[in-house]
Formats: C-alpha cells, sequence, structure tokens
C-alpha cells in the first residue's frame, strides 16, 4: 500500500476520521448531526467541505465524517433507550472505543466498497429491505417505516446506514466469488475428527474434575478432624493459592443460579456446617458456614437468614458440549468466510494509494498493520484444527 502524508499535523486527531461507504459520492446536504459528545480539534480546525483522506483517488470530507459519526451516536442512542441531545457516560465511552477501534476497519470498507463497484456487483431491492427489517429488530423498533426512522436518525444517516448496508451484502457476493468449487465444503472426516476431540476433552475433564474432588474431600476431612480453614486453605487452595476467601452477609436471594447448588446446601444449613464439594460458576469449593443469623426486612416481610461464609476453591475444568454434524459444518463454514474475507481485505489494502491531505500521524501507525500475513483457511478445510487438538491432549480451561 502507498501512503502519502503533507507536513500538517492534527494534535488529538481522533481515530474516527473515518471513511465511509458514502464517501466520495454527491455531497450530502449539511447533517443535523449531535456533536456536544464527540467535540475534537479535528472538528474545530477544517471546514466541512475540507478532504481528510483519499483512497485510490476518492476524497473523504469532515463533511462525510460528521455524518457518519452522528449515525453512530444516534443508533447507539436509540438502540439503548438514551434520549436524544442528553448528555450520557455511556454515549461519551461508546464514542471514545469507536475512535480507537474503527479506522482501518472503514478504510477497509470504502476499498471493499471499490472493488464491488468495479465487479458491477448489485444487490436487489428484496435484500435490502430484509436487512433493513433486521436493523429495525436491533434497535427494538420492529414496526417503523422508513419514513419514521429518517425522522429519528436524519435523512443524511439513513442513507449513509443503508450504503453501509448494501455495501455489507456486496462484500459477502465479492468474497463467495472468490471461492472455488469446493472451498466451503467440509469434509466427513473434518467432522468427525471434531466430534472425537470433544469426546477426548470432556473424558480428560471427566478425569480432571474427579481429582478435584479428591483433593477437595481431603480437605474438608481435615477441617472436620479440628483442622483450621483458613490455614489448611492455604496449604490445599488450588484457585488463588494461599487465599481463603471470606463471604460477608449473604441472603439466599444473592446467589445466582449458577450458584444453585451453593444455594440448596445453604437453605438446611447451620452455623458451622462444612460442605461438600459444590460446583460454582468459577470453580470448585468447600464451603463453611461461619455465622448465621436473621435479619428483619421491613413491614410485611418476613425476616430472612443472612449467612457469613468462607470458602476454599479448587479447579473445576468446563465440558463441551457434543455438537450435531450440522452444526458443525455451519461452524467451519463461517470460519471459511472469515479467512477468505481477510485475504481478500488484505489484497486491497495492500493495492490502495491513500493520501492525507493535512496530514494524520495516526492512519500512519493504522497502514502499518498491512504487512502483518493473513491465514489461510486450508488448514480448516484439512481438518488440521489446532483448537481442535489442544483440546484431544487435554488442554485445561479454568473456570471463570
Amino acid at each position: 500500500m502507498k501512503v502519502k502524508y503533507s507536513s500538517f499535523v492534527f494534535g488529538a486527531l481522533v481515530a474516527a476520521v473515518l471513511l465511509f461507504s458514502g464517501c466520495g459520492k454527491e455531497e450530502p446536504k449539511a447533517p443535523g448531526v449531535y456533536i456536544d459528545e464527540t467535540k475534537s480539534v479535528l472538528m474545530k480546525d477544517l471546514s466541512p467541505s475540507d478532504v481528510i483522506v483519499r483512497i485510490n483517488g476518492v476524497a473523504v470530507t469532515k463533511r462525510d465524517f460528521l455524518v457518519r459519526r452522528s449515525l453512530n451516536e444516534k443508533v447507539f442512542r436509540a438502540s439503548n433507550r438514551i434520549a436524544f441531545g442528553v448528555k450520557d457516560k455511556k454515549v461519551r465511552n461508546y464514542i471514545k472505543q469507536e475512535e480507537r477501534e474503527i479506522p482501518d476497519e472503514y478504510i477497509r470498507h470504502e476499498l471493499l466498497r471499490q472493488a464491488a463497484d468495479a465487479a458491477g456487483i448489485e444487490v436487489s431491492e428484496k435484500r435490502m429491505k430484509a436487512e433493513f427489517k433486521k436493523f429495525l429488530n436491533y434497535i427494538g423498533r420492529p414496526k417503523d417505516s422508513r419514513e419514521k426512522i429518517v425522522a429519528l436518525l436524519g435523512a443524511d444517516e439513513v442513507r449513509v446506514l443503508e450504503d453501509f448496508m448494501r455495501d455489507g451484502i456486496r462484500g459477502e457476493i465479492l468474497r463467495d466469488s472468490m471461492a472455488t468449487n469446493g472451498y466451503y465444503t467440509v469434509s466427513d472426516e473434518v467432522v468427525s475428527n471434531h466430534l472425537a476431540s470433544i469426546t477426548a476433552w470432556n473424558k480428560n475433564a471427566d478425569r480432571l474434575n474427579e481429582k478435584s474432588r479428591k483433593k477437595a474431600n481431603k480437605f474438608r476431612e481435615k477441617v472436620l478432624e479440628g483442622g483450621d480453614f483458613i490455614e489448611l486453605g492455604k496449604q490445599y487452595a488450588e484457585v488463588r493459592p494461599d487465599y481463603v476467601e471470606k463471604w460477608d452477609s449473604f441472603q439466599l436471594m444473592e446467589f445466582t443460579e449458577e450458584d444453585s447448588q451453593l444455594k440448596e446446601w445453604l437453605k438446611t444449613a447451620n452455623k458451622g456446617d462444612v460442605s461438600g464439594p459444590i460446583d460454582l460458576d468459577d470453580g470448585l469449593a468447600i464451603v463453611k458456614v461461619v455465622d448465621k443469623w436473621q435479619e428483619p426486612q421491613g413491614p410485611g416481610h418476613e425476616p430472612a437468614d443472612e449467612f457469613e461464609l468462607i470458602r476454599c476453591t479448587f479447579k473445576a475444568y468446563q465440558y463441551t458440549l457434543v455438537e450435531t454434524e450440522e452444526d458443525i459444518r455451519r461452524q467451519y463454514k463461517i470460519e471459511l468466510q472469515k479467512h477468505l474475507m481477510a485475504q481478500l481485505g488484505e489484497r486491497l489494502w495492500k493495492e490502495a494509494v491513500i493520501e492525507f491531505p493535512n496530514g494524520c500521524e495516526f492512519f500512519g501507525k493504522i497502514a502499518k498493520k498491512s504487512d502483518s500475513p493473513v491465514e489461510s483457511g486450508e488448514s480448516l478445510r484439512s481438518g488440521n484444527n489446532e483448537g481442535a487438538s489442544d483440546e484431544a491432549s487435554g488442554k485445561k480451561e479454568e473456570s471463570k
């Protein structure tokens, strides 16, 4: 990829100086944007018509940037039920996150749009309507018309949104056109190897969990024989060694579904009781009731049992659910599609000429990423799945 810079550099250029599918098309009307959450030096130093970046000669102006930023914020507000124009910490954090993460994504999107144009790829009206319906469901307005969405987001924003949808579909078509015959075919051998790896992992998890239970039971026996729970915990604990966790003031209603075993045991437990091995959401544990009392709950409510607990936690190993052959083939196809899209994006990226008329060091850093290799999908289709082999060899996965 060839990248050109001029000498002027912005002091606080945000990452979303960004490229969008609408760039280089007919100039939009001045958008009604909410920028109180997203001010930057860039907003102050350039006029709406100033060019921020050119991608293969296609200019992206400050106005293009503002429309895109406005769309992002409005969609985020709509999907999270946050009123427009109201300052909100979640909105600010969202915008900051986008500014850090999306610049190269939008460069690649513009390159993909150009490639789809060159290939003459079109999208049917029916497909676009289906995509727009998905968007309505996403923002919680499944029954709204396009006119209502225009009123909600703005005409320029909806135009950019529809361009984004259309180019996303066209990118998928372009990607699939690159697939040779049989590229997406997952062999019976791959499916069989995947199922075998699941079986091997689950058997290993059984063995490791049984080992953890034996150690937990030995710890419990020492405690019941009169040993100090905390001191013994420092010897036996496998999760956060040399540390025994104390839980203060818990009521049964506070335990989650993942801790249902502990909740059931506490229903009949009394002060001083020590549990057997209990499966929790973050491991296997032996729990002791340090104290138990009745806590008033206010007028009209019965007092509730309150507990002070202490636990010693041991490693537990998660099981992999057995998938159907259809699920396995579907997941492998998705991974192959990702690999193919990455290869397409990498080729377009390396062939591109990108210019920053007003200077942009940040994009210079992003451009350096173009030299990273793209992993081939061949290993997936041949059944050399590293993840599966890790599981088959008994790689440990600690519950969290």
